[in-house]
């Protein structure tokens, strides 16, 4: 079996305990909590870091993204957040041992102050391990593996316990404190999840936790309780700790170029290119939305607790225009610059056009223009094309111009390693002929849009299509017993599941919203019963004010049967143009048609939906995870109205939502209708698209209906 559904809607939920204790897995509200990333304006205090990833262990199976993570959060501390880099400490691999990491957080993070803020992180393999309780029992409690204590001696380690790292946490001076873990307490179960890497490592069930440790942990508990369970739910804790929960989330994304945990890329990326102020749980909702889309898995975010105390949690000021997609890490000869590739989705950074054209802003807040000659992973090197050279600094912080995304794009299908050898053959004979199909890689270093792999329907033996993190994509399980690779490659084609998996793939990568200069808001408003929720989303334009108190959860909770309005604020120079998409829960894409609006002016505040019909676009369809797509303008969309009316003509008199039958067709229009509106080429292939951040915004909203 793959990953199970229920332990991934439990797994990728990310815990923040600010209150209630480790173990509670609520999610505040936003109203109640301080905010991510506020600006410290009264504060004076250092900013202290430690930083521990660790890949090669001094025994078992070696991890390949630990080390980037230490990277990932150290670029985004210094540029994003005004850490000073003497101030940030770092252990990887051999350097990782338990002596170094509880010496140096009890040193450096101890030297803390009341004003001071401490970031934690970890990325590495964690397990379950035994212990003594008070009445005898042996407990299984949860244990971060460090360099030296992979290997257990006379049935012992000399692991970190989780509890440990919270007292200590706890003990500092500060209560401006965040613990990142990306880590995972169970071991894969599966041949994806090993070939993936889940970071939890196989632990024997005598493995016991060494008495170093339980005498270390003991300093921290009160003379009255030799306990090391983790805090319970009326404990009090000061700080913030982000986490994946559970199973299945703590996997690494591996290419041949770049390999980093999915969590920890997701929470940087995320951060990179937000906006201060943030709360918290805006931010957990951010990469839990993230990180679902990414796997093609809805799960529940939205619960919430009464009681909670306001002690100031992890916040950080950014600094001022630091907000981008990457930092300039070298200059070199004839205006060559060396960049890191830092604020971009997960898709996009894969996927990213050469010659797609960057901004860099300098000290003067002059910009200068940088050309994209070649990425490898998320390390690129391009060249000055406009602008002085000589003013071009290392830790300038770069954003987008043009997005190249290339006309010959496909679908990467990778197969899974224990296919036998006769499977893999006729695979890549059947997926060889399919045009959507760009390549057929394996899965160990090799990004994968898709794994082909043996079904775990069942009712049926054959082959299913799973998400890069290895979740079955059910619409694609067999429906006849006994089905041959070759035969279930076949089915896909006819289904058109490939078509449809790549227009989506295609829609997300028109997503900017966090780099477009239009002036431009889009609001989703959910009635459902007689209550209306509103949700808010803004572009980055400095001009839009953004502290709307509707600005919060990204992942959308809409109960069945509920509609839905859309509105765009249009606050640009520009008419505004709009499409709207939806990728349902039953893996369908759909269109909103209109005939009675054709743009927003400049200047209003008005509903995309016609809320003064008697239409009603209601969300009533299967449970799940769903996408709203808002594409904006500034010319029409004349080429996917054009191909819209081929099969659609009868339809477009109404105002209705259409099923579109050729999802793909429609996709590929809008990307040259947006190359059009940009009015620029700067590739030198024309198939390819140039898309002009001035004059496109796709906005995606997450929602899972319930």
């Amino acid at each position: 079996m793959k990953f199970s559904r229920r332990s991934f809607l439990q797994g990728v939920s990310v815990s923040i305990a600010s209150y209630w204790g480790w173990e509670n897995q609520s999610i505040f509200s936003p109203s109640k909590l301080n905010a991510y990333g506020a600006t410290l304006n009264q504060s004076s205090g250092r900013k202290l870091a430690l930083l521990v990833g660790i890949n090669k262990y001094s025994a078992g199976t070696s991890l390949t993204g630990c080390t980037t993570d230490v990277e990932l959060q150290k670029e985004l501390l210094v540029h994003r957040f005004g850490f000073q880099p003497s101030d940030i400490l770092t252990f990887t691999d051999e350097n990782a041992t338990r002596d170094n990491v509880i010496k140096t957080f009890t040193e450096h993070l101890g030297q803390a102050t009341k004003d001071d803020v401490v970031v934690f992180h970890f990325s590495g393999y964690g397990r379950q391990v035994k212990v003594d309780s008070d009445n005898g029992d042996n407990d299984i409690v949860k244990s971060l593996i460090v360099y030296d204590s992979i290997e257990p001696k006379n049935n012992e380690v000399n692991d970190i316990l989780l509890s440990t790292l919270i007292k200590l946490a706890e003990n500092l001076n500060t209560k401006k404190y965040t613990v990142i873990l990306d880590t995972n307490f169970t071991p894969p179960s599966t041949s994806i999840q090993q070939q993936i890497s889940l970071r939890g490592y196989e632990s024997k069930p005598e493995i016991k936790i060494s008495q170093t440790e339980l005498d270390f942990n003991k300093q921290f508990v009160n003379s009255s309780s030799s306990s090391i369970k983790f805090y319970q739910p009326q404990s009090k804790l000061s700080g913030l700790i982000l986490s994946p929960v559970t199973d299945n989330i703590a996997v690494e994304i591996n290419t041949s170029d770049f390999h980093a945990g999915l969590f920890t890329y997701t929470l940087t990326q995320s951060l990179w290119t937000n906006f201060s102020p943030r709360n918290n749980s805006y931010l957990q909702n951010q990469i839990a939305s993230k990180i679902s889309l990414y796997s093609h898995q809805a799960i529940n975010v939205n619960s919430s607790v009464s009681k909670l105390n306001n002690t100031l949690n992890y916040n950080l000021s950014t600094l001022s225009n630091s907000q981008g997609i990457g930092v300039i890490t070298k200059t070199l000869e004839n205006k060559i610059v060396e960049l890191k590739l830092l604020g971009l989705p997960l898709l996009s950074l894969f996927n990213y056009g050469i010659n797609s054209l960057l901004t860099i802003k300098n000290d003067q807040n002059e910009n200068a223009i940088v050309q994209i000659n070649s990425i490898i992973g998320n390390l690129a090197k391009g060249t000055v094309v406009k602008g002085d050279f000589t003013k071009v600094k290392v830790g300038a912080i770069v954003q987008e111009f043009v997005r190249i995304i290339s006309g010959k794009l496909g679908l990467n299908i990778g197969l899974d390693d224990n296919l036998k050898k006769i499977e893999k053959v006729d695979a890549t004979g059947a997926l060889s002929p399919v045009d959507v199909v760009s390549s057929v890689p394996t899965i160990n270093n090799n990004f994968v849009d898709y794994i082909l792999d043996k079904s775990n329907e069942d009712n049926h033996q054959g082959y299913s299509l799973f998400s890069p993190t290895g979740i079955a994509l059910t619409y694609t399980n067999p429906t006849s017993e006994h089905e041959g690779v070759f035969s279930a490659v076949k089915r896909f084609e006819e289904f058109m599941y490939f078509d449809f998996d790549l227009a989506c793939k295609l829609l997300h990568l028109t997503c900017n919203e966090y780099s477009s200069n239009l002036a431009i808001s889009t609001s989703l408003e959910v009635n459902s019963q007689n209550s209306i929720s509103k949700f808010t989303k803004y572009t980055s334009n400095e001009t839009l004010n953004r502290n709307s108190p509707e600005y919060n959860d990204e992942l959308i909770n809409i109960p069945q049967n509920s509609y839905i309005n859309i509105k765009l604020n249009n606050q640009d120079v520009k008419d505004i143009y709009t499409l709207v998409f939806e990728i349902n829960p039953s893996n369908e894409v759909l269109i909103y048609n209109n005939p009675h609006l054709e743009y927003v002016k400049t200047g209003e505040n008005q509903f995309i939906t016609n809320s003064e019909t008697d239409f009603k676009w209601f969300l009533n369809g299967n449970k799940g995870l769903g996408e709203l797509i808002i594409v904006c303008a500034k010319s029409p969309f004349t080429k996917t109205i054009e191909m819209l009316n081929k099969n659609n003509a009868s339809k477009l008199h109404n105002e209705q939502v259409i099923l579109l039958k050729n999802s793909l067709d429609i996709v590929k229009s809008l990307l040259e209708d947006l190359h059009s509106v940009s009015n620029t080429n700067v590739s030198h292939n024309n198939e390819d698209y140039s898309l002009d951040i001035n004059y496109w915004a796709t906005f995606i909203l997450a929602y899972q209906i319930t």
